[in-house]
C-alpha cells in the first residue's frame, strides 16, 4: 500500500468470521486529457492577448496623431481668435467640420475599448470645448461680418 501512496483501506470480518479488506487505491494515470486541454487553453489565451496587446498599440498611434491634431486645431482657433475679422464663415465652417470629425473619431475609439479612460474622457472634453468656441467665434464672425457690411452699404447709400 505504501507504494501507491495515498489509499482507503477499510479491514473487518465478516459474519461467517472470514478476514475482508477492501483497498481503494487513487487513479494512477497520467491526466493527459486535462493537460492538452490546459495546453490549448493557455495557447488560446496567449493569442488574446497579443492580439489585445497589438490593439492597444494602435490605440496609443491613433491617440498620439488625434492628439497632434488637436494640437494643430487647436492653434488654429486660437489664431482665429486673435483676428476673427481676417476669416471667411467658409474658414469657420471647415474648422467647425474638422472639430466634428475629431470628435466622432474619438468616440469611435473610445467605443472600440469598451471601457471608459480618464485619457479619452479628457480628449473628448477638450474636443468638445473647441467645437464651441469654434461655433461662438462663427457667430459672433458672422454677425459682426454682417453689421459691418450694413454700416458700409448705409455709408455708400449717403
Amino acid at each position: 500500500i505504501e507504494h501507491w501512496g495515498t489509499a482507503n483501506v477499510t479491514q473487518g470480518v465478516d459474519e461467517n468470521g472470514q478476514c475482508i479488506c477492501k483497498v481503494f487505491l487513487p487513479d494512477t494515470t497520467f491526466p493527459a486529457d486535462k493537460v492538452e486541454h490546459l495546453q490549448q487553453t493557455s495557447k488560446v489565451l496567449g493569442q488574446t492577448v497579443e492580439l489585445e496587446m497589438s490593439k492597444l498599440e494602435v490605440y496609443e498611434s491613433k491617440l498620439v496623431i488625434y492628439s497632434e491634431k488637436l494640437v494643430n486645431l487647436t492653434a488654429r482657433l486660437e489664431f482665429i481668435e486673435s483676428r476673427p475679422d481676417k476669416y471667411t464663415k467658409l474658414e469657420f465652417e471647415l474648422l467647425k467640420i474638422e472639430l466634428k470629425q475629431m470628435e466622432v473619431l474619438v468616440t469611435q475609439l473610445k467605443a472600440s475599448l469598451n471601457y471608459s479612460s480618464p485619457i479619452f474622457d479628457m480628449l473628448y472634453a477638450e474636443v468638445r470645448y473647441r467645437i464651441e468656441g469654434a461655433q461662438s467665434l462663427s457667430y459672433l464672425s458672422v454677425f459682426g461680418m454682417d453689421t459691418i457690411n450694413r454700416l458700409s452699404l448705409k455709408i455708400s447709400i449717403k
